[in-house]
C-alpha cells in the first residue's frame, strides 16, 4: 500500500463492526478476529499493520525470533473467500535483540518492507508461491548514533520512502529528521535521494509519510506543527510542492500532525491532539485535502484521535478516545465521498468492544476492506493486538444521469432485495423503469470505477472493462406511455461464475441499463447508474 506507519502503536482491524452514526450509514460485515498466541505489554507497542488486497501483514515488535530477545516478527494473514488465516511468519535472516522489527510495515503486492528503527534497518522481502524471502537490507550512512531509520515507511511500486526522524541535519540541528527515497530498477534498489524539510532542531521530519504516484506527503515540525509537506517527483528529484495546513484555527501546544495518508488526488492528515487556543480539551481532528488545479486544497474535516488512511473514495481514521462503547474503547470513523462532497460518515465499533481497548491506534483500508487495531485489548492472551477484519457494504446508491428517451421520459435504475450475494443465493434484482414497452435491452456492469462519458446521446456511467447480463425485453406498455420495466436477478449472474470477481465479499459494482429506442435519433436508451457492494 501507499500509506506510512510511524509509531509502534498496534495491530489490526476492526470488523465485526457495529455501524452507527450519520447520513447514509454504511454496514460493516465481520470476516474475522485475528490473534496470535502469547502476551504483550499494555503499552500499545505491538507493531504496525499493512493491508493490500487479500493480504494483511501485522507487526509484533515484542515477539522473539529463535535465539533472539524481542527481535520482532511480522505475521502475514491471507483471505480466501471471506476467511482470513495466518499464512506466514516473517523474521530477518539475522534477528537483532530489541530491534523493534515490525514497528513500520508496508505491503504492496508481493513486496513487504519492514522497519526496525532501533537498529536503523529496513528489511525487504518478496513473496513467491506463498513464501516470503528476504531480498535486501537497507541502512543509512553511519553517523555514530541512532536516527530511527525505518520508524516510518511508504511503499508504492518501485519507490520506497524511509523516514529517519531523529537524524541530525548536516549543520548540526539535532533531530531535524530526513527521508531517504529509494527507487528500484531491474530488481535492485539503488542509492537513495535524501529529502530534508525546513531543517531545525527536533523537527522530526519524516515521523510519518506516505506515497502515491508522483506525490509524497511528510510530517514536519515535531509535536508543534500543524502542517505537512508535499513533495512531487519530477522524474529526477523530489521537489517541495507546498505546505498543507490542517486548519486555519490556531492550535495549542502538543497538537502536531501524527499521521498522514495519500491516494491519488486525496490526502488526509490526522492531528490527535488538535486543540483550539480557546478550547482547553484536545479533541483530535482529521483534515482531508484534494488536489485541485495543481493545488492541494482543504476539502473536509472531522473528529478523530488516531491513525488515518486513504483508499479511493474512503478516508478512515482511528478514534481511540471514542467512548460510545465505554471510556477509551475507541472506534473507527469512516468518511466517504460518493459524489462531490465528503458527506457520508460512519462510526464503526468492534463487536466485542470494551472500555480501554483503544480501537483505532492503527487502521488501514484497501478498497472496501477495513483493518483497525485495538491497541490495549487481550494483552494477556495475544502477542498481537486483536485483528478484526471486515468489509464495508454501503447501501446501493444511484449516480450519473439517464438519457431522455423519445417519449420524453428519463429511464432509471434501482435495486430490489437485501443485498447482492457472493454466493449467488437469493434474489437481488436490478430494475429499469420508465422504459418504452416491448424493447430489448441489457444491464451491463463493471468492477472498475464510476464514469460519465458521452455515449450514444447520453452518458456511459460505468468505467471499462464492462460485462453484460443476459438480454431482456421490457414489459408491455400502452402507446406513448413510459411503462416498460426490465429486471434481472443479479445474484443469478454472480452464481453463474462467469466473473469470479463477483464472488468476493466487498466487491464494489457499478451497473447501468441499455435499451432500444427506435424513435430516438440515436436509437438507444440509457438509465442512470447504480453502485452497490457484494455481501456474503
Amino acid at each position: 500500500m501507499n500509506a506510512s506507519h510511524s509509531r509502534v502503536l498496534q495491530l489490526a482491524l476492526a470488523v465485526g463492526f457495529v455501524a452507527s452514526q450519520t447520513a447514509h450509514a454504511q454496514s460493516f460485515v465481520e470476516q474475522g478476529k485475528l490473534t496470535s498466541a502469547g502476551s504483550r505489554p499494555a503499552d500499545e507497542s505491538s507493531g504496525d499493520i499493512a493491508l493490500d488486497g487479500d493480504t494483511l501483514a501485522v507487526g509484533a515488535v515484542r515477539a522473539s525470533a529463535p535465539g533472539a530477545v524481542q527481535s520482532g516478527t511480522v505475521f502475514v494473514y491471507t483471505r480466501s473467500g471471506s476467511s482470513w488465516t495466518q499464512s506466514a511468519t516473517v523474521t530477518p535472516n539475522v534477528p537483532v535483540d530489541f530491534s523493534f522489527f515490525g514497528e513500520a510495515v508496508e505491503l504492496d503486492g508481493d513486496d513487504l518492507a519492514v522497519g526496525a528503527p532501533t537498529e536503523d534497518r529496513v528489511y525487504l522481502f518478496q513473496r513467491s508461491g506463498g513464501t516470503w524471502t528476504q531480498q535486501a537490507v537497507l541502512a543509512p550512512p553511519a553517523v555514530g548514533q541512532s536516527v530511527a531509520f525505518g520508524a516510518s515507511l511508504a511503499l508504492d511500486g518501485d519507490t520506497l520512502a524511509v523516514g529517519a526522524p531523529l537524524h541530525n541535519s548536516d549543520t548540526g540541528d539535532e533531530g531535524a529528521g530526513r527521508v531517504f527515497v529509494y527507487r528500484r530498477t531491474g530488481g535492485v534498489w539503488g542509492a537513495p535521494q535524501i529529502v530534508e524539510g525546513s531543517v531545525y532542531t527536533y523537527a522530526a521530519f519524516g515521523r510519518s509519510l506516505a506515497l502515491s504516484g508522483p506525490h509524497m506527503v511528510v510530517t514536519e515540525g515535531g509535536p508543534f506543527s500543524q502542517s505537512a509537506a508535499i513533495y512531487a517527483y519530477n522524474g529526477t528529484d523530489w521537489q517541495f510542492q507546498q505546505t498543507v495546513p490542517v486548519s486555519a484555527t490556531p492550535a495549542s501546544w502538543g497538537s502536531g500532525v501524527r499521521s498522514v495518508a495519500i491516494d491519488g488526488a486525496t490526502l488526509a492528515i490526522a492531528v490527535p491532539q488538535w486543540t483550539s487556543l480557546f478550547v482547553p480539551a484536545p479533541v483530535g481532528r482529521v483534515f482531508v485535502s484534494e488536489l485541485v488545479n495543481g493545488v492541494w486544497t482543504l476539502a473536509a474535516d472531522f473528529s478523530a484521535a488516531g491513525d488515518v488512511r486513504v483508499s479511493g473514495e474512503y478516508v478512515v481514521a482511528g478514534d481511540v478516545r471514542d467512548a460510545t462503547a465505554g471510556v477509551d474503547a475507541g472506534a473507527v470513523r469512516v468518511a466517504r465521498k460518493r459524489t462531490t462532497a465528503w458527506d457520508e460518515f460512519t462510526l464503526a465499533l468492534a463487536s466485542d468492544a470494551a472500555p480501554g481497548d483503544l480501537l483505532g491506534v492503527r487502521v488501514d483500508i484497501d478498497g472496501t476492506t477495513l483493518a483497525a487495531a485495538a491497541g490495549n485489548k487481550d494483552v494477556t492472551t495475544s502477542l498481537i493486538a486483536p485483528v478484526y477484519v471486515g468489509v464495508n457494504l454501503g447501501s446501493a446508491v444511484a449516480y450519473c444521469t439517464g438519457k431522455v428517451n423519445s417519449l420524453g421520459c428519463t429511464p432509471s435504475i434501482s435495486a430490489v432485495g437485501a443485498t447482492a450475494s457472493a454466493s449467488g443465493a437469493g434474489t437481488f434484482t436490478l430494475r429499469a423503469d420508465q422504459l418504452i414497452g416491448n424493447t430489448s435491452g441489457i444491464a451491463f456492469y463493471s468492477l472498475s470505477g464510476r464514469a460519465a462519458v458521452p455515449f450514444q446521446g447520453g452518458f456511459l456511467c460505468v468505467e471499462a472493462p464492462l460485462r453484460r447480463t443476459p438480454l431482456t425485453t421490457s414489459s408491455p406498455s400502452a402507446p406513448g406511455v413510459c411503462g416498460g420495466v426490465s429486471t434481472v436477478n443479479f445474484n443469478s449472474v454472480i452464481a453463474s461464475g462467469t466473473n469470479p470477481g463477483l464472488n468476493e465479499v466487498g466487491a464494489l459494482v457499478r451497473a447501468q441499463w441499455w435499451h432500444r429506442d427506435a424513435a430516438a435519433p440515436i436509437p438507444t436508451s440509457l438509465t442512470d447508474a447504480l453502485e452497490f457492494s457484494v455481501g456474503p
